[in-house]
């Protein structure tokens, strides 16, 4: 009977250990695994984006017909009437693109410069330009601008500020390569 259970102790012995030695053998194989594992990230700019944005005064919008003139995300040039003291838009174009905005003025029908004492003219923007990679995320390649300034004009000199920029209060074009490299444009 001794010689059976050093038998069975011997058998249980060896299948203990043969369990251990299986399941650390296992868990390192797993880790090596996971650690060899290496996920390439593709940072290839694919596509630009503009933000913008444009702010006017309540003044300017009830005597001038204000409209902005931008390239949409087919590079089409589109216009919107401005009716609200603010307008934004993001545009997102395939590379090469040219993107950006175009604030444009003209005094309404019927306003006589003559009457008006005061108006405050608002030339408030920003302006983001940059290329994101396929899965959206931004590329290296950025452009920003924005400013915010405003000056109160008589009438008289209101028509001559409108006549000395052919009615473009605000513009800003950025032109993007192939490579989604960003630089300063001028609008068309």
């Amino acid at each position: 009977m001794k010689k059976k259970f050093m038998t069975l102790a011997a058998v249980l012995c060896c299948a203990m250990s043969l369990t251990m030695f299986t399941a650390c053998g296992s868990d390192d194989d797993n880790d090596k695994d996971s650690n060899n594992t290496v996920q390439e990230y593709d940072a290839t700019p694919v596509a630009a984006v503009l933000e913008c944005s444009f702010e006017v005064s309540e003044d300017m919008l009830s005597v001038l017909d204000l409209t902005v003139d931008y390239y949409d995300n087919d590079g089409k040039l589109q216009t919107e009437k401005l009716t609200q003291k603010k307008w934004s838009k993001t545009v997102k174009a395939k590379l090469p693109a040219s993107l950006g905005a175009c604030l444009k003025a003209q005094l309404k029908d019927g306003v006589d410069v003559n009457t008006i004492d005061a108006i405050k003219l608002l030339r408030g923007y920003s302006c983001k330009g940059y290329s994101v990679t396929a899965t959206g995320d931004m590329a290296s390649n950025f452009k920003g601008n924005s400013n915010r300034s405003s000056i109160t004009l008589k009438g008289e000199d209101l028509l001559s500020v409108l006549s000395e920029e052919g009615g473009v209060l605000i513009s800003y074009l950025y032109d993007f390569a192939d490579n989604g490299k960003v630089v300063d444009g001028s609008w068309k």
